[in-house]
């Protein structure tokens, strides 16, 4: 339980590291689609469950070839709205919070979740997992 606004701010800082963490490193030898879609309790629309994800960009401008283009939602800005500029760069797929407003072809590997920053942490969370003999150390 966050017990103040100090508590709730050093938590979210804590959250942010460990998704930062994720972004960049090569997924490919852990995860799939699939493992992606169990992990971030999505669901997998299109695409195959067993087709592996090199690496994971939340920028549609700089997502890279190969990558699976992971939709954050802001204030202002809906991540959704820019799955078509990531597909365009290169994305392998997409995981998203709801349908884009312009339809996407069949053939484009889709997960759909509830929420890409909290799927995003999950994601994060289940890859840290897979390394229980590496002691993480945090300094704020």
């Amino acid at each position: 339980m966050i017990e103040s606004k100090f508590h709730l701010n050093f938590y979210l800082k804590a959250q942010r590291k460990l998704w930062i963490w994720v972004l960049g490193m090569d997924l490919s030898k852990n995860w799939t689609l699939g493992k992606i879609a169990d992990v971030s309790h999505g669901r997998l629309l299109t695409g195959k469950a067993t087709e592996p994800v090199k690496a994971i960009s939340i920028d549609s401008r700089k997502v890279a070839q190969g990558e699976l283009f992971w939709v954050i939602e802001g204030a202002y800005i809906d991540g959704n709205d820019f799955v078509h500029g990531a597909m365009a760069s290169g994305a392998m797929g997409a995981l998203i919070s709801h349908q884009p407003s312009r339809p996407l072809p069949g053939t484009f590997p889709l997960i759909l979740t509830q929420k890409g920053i909290d799927a995003l942490l999950l994601l994060a969370s289940a890859h840290r997992n897979l390394f229980p003999q590496v002691i993480a150390i945090g300094v704020t």
